[in-house]
């Protein structure tokens, strides 16, 4: 009895040891796919910025090649650092950039997935930081250069997104607010009147921007007052944009995901009413100035 159950033990032994080198195989085996597309993309970058000094030092620009070529209107893949350097060279040229393409998910599970623990933490209820994360994440999603400046360089506005044609939108978040919260506070109409001198202060005065506090309440203290033209984002425009992003994601299903087109994916944020100007018209709305 004793010999077989040691024989038994011996036997699961075994099977556990071929599992778990099953298992590290696989893992290796995923190490290197991740390194070798880190490879390819290295070697591209590599390439178009050996195509890029070329033109530069023949006397040539970026936008004249373009225009050489007949092209007048483009869309940037990727919203990484060459991204943003390639943006900044043409945003006040002759060229249109139409939209930002930023492909990260390999298959549209994996996209489901993320969007869905992106847009739960898209919530009010949330701490700061998964709130003001998440909506980076959804700015590099519908295709805007997206960052955190308050986090980045500890000055301005929570997230601040940059479109086509040089438009921008900067949110402050409030996510930590109650719900039963009356007004906004004289101190909160303070900060954002802070962020909007920032704003005029790096990036001029006649720069195109939207300003968004996202709060559960639109009336403004009387105590407090706006420097600036401010949208207001509540809970119920909130809940229609997450809504919104996860039908236009649900559009995406019987498509490749590395083979989309440009312009597929330009018509489909149209028609779920996700580009910058739909901020202010769908999604945010005027403030409330309190009387005494």
């Amino acid at each position: 009895m004793l010999l077989y159950i040691g024989f038994v033990s011996v036997f699961i032994l075994l099977i556990i040891i071929i599992i778990l080198g099953r298992l590290k195989i696989k893992n290796l085996k995923k190490i290197l796919e991740n390194c070798n597309a880190e490879i390819a993309r290295i070697r591209t970058n590599d390439s178009i910025l050996y195509d890029w000094l070329k033109i530069k030092q023949y006397g040539g620009t970026l936008e004249q090649y373009l225009k050489d070529n007949r092209i007048f209107n483009i869309a940037i893949y990727g919203c990484g650092v060459l991204g943003k350097v390639l943006y900044n060279e043409l945003k006040d040229t002759d060229i249109h950039v139409e939209c930002f393409i930023d492909k990260k998910y390999e298959n549209y599970s994996e996209l489901v997935l993320a969007v869905d623990e992106i847009l739960d933490n898209l919530s009010f209820g949330m701490e700061a930081e998964k709130f003001e994360a998440a909506l980076k994440i959804v700015g590099e999603l519908l295709g805007y250069i997206s960052q955190r400046p308050d986090k980045e360089i500890r000055k301005g506005p929570d997230n601040l997104w940059c479109g086509a044609n040089n438009l921008y939108s900067f949110f402050e978040c409030k996510s930590e607010v109650e719900d039963t919260r009356a007004e906004i506070s004289k101190h909160e109409a303070g900060q954002m009147n802070n962020h909007c001198a920032w704003f005029e202060e790096q990036y001029g005065l006649e720069a195109s921007v939207n300003r968004f506090l996202i709060i559960p309440t639109k009336n403004l203290s009387y105590c407090a007052d706006f420097t600036h033209d401010v949208r207001v984002i509540r809970r119920g425009k909130l809940k229609l944009l997450k809504d919104n992003i996860k039908r236009f994601i649900k559009k995406l299903k019987p498509y490749e995901l590395s083979e989309v087109s440009d312009s597929t994916l330009q018509q489909l944020l149209d028609l779920h009413k996700l580009n910058i100007y739909d901020l202010v018209e769908t999604y945010s709305e005027n403030y409330f100035h309190k009387n005494k």
